[in-house]
């Protein structure tokens, strides 16, 4: 069982730069910490219950960043960010986080929503694929990986 607690993100700072630098696909990837922290920031702040810990016996073991944007004119809830710790992996942490998004994107009233996966991640578009999202489109992310965009209707 996994609880779920809106991240502070001033006072986990180093925990929220740390998960997102080990999320992504080239760990040596540059970026701009400040300019993250101001977003997730910002993003804690616009759907606290929407940016979380997972936790299973009191211990951070993840961490979710939803969202909402507008795709196509319509809009949609955006997993920013799931992230599982390595020890955590193969638990059905990452499963119990899709529901509890599921959970959020419901109660918003939103029909669908969205993230993108980097296409060398097989792993995890296997993953996405066994939680019922497709592939909507080919995409590049903001380091210019050419990705996924998959999607899920509620």
């Amino acid at each position: 069982m996994l609880s779920f607690r809106p991240v502070n993100v001033p006072e986990h700072q180093e925990q929220v730069l740390h998960f997102f630098k080990s999320a992504a696909t080239d760990p040596n990837e540059v970026f701009d910490e400040a300019e993250y922290i101001e977003f997730a920031t910002q993003k804690s702040e616009e759907l606290p219950e929407g940016f979380v810990f997972a936790e299973h016996d009191n211990q951070i073991v993840g961490e979710l960043v939803l969202r909402t944007q507008l795709y196509e004119d319509r809009h949609v809830g955006y997993v920013s960010l799931i992230y599982v710790i390595p020890e955590g992996r193969g638990a059905g942490y990452a499963q119990l986080m899709f529901t509890y998004t599921e959970e959020v994107f419901r109660k918003l009233q939103l029909p669908e929503y969205h993230l993108r996966v980097d296409q060398r991640n097989a792993r995890a578009v296997a993953f996405y694929e066994k939680q019922g999202l497709t592939k909507l489109a080919e995409e590049r992310n903001r380091f210019n990986d050419l990705c996924w965009r998959m999607g899920k209707t509620l």
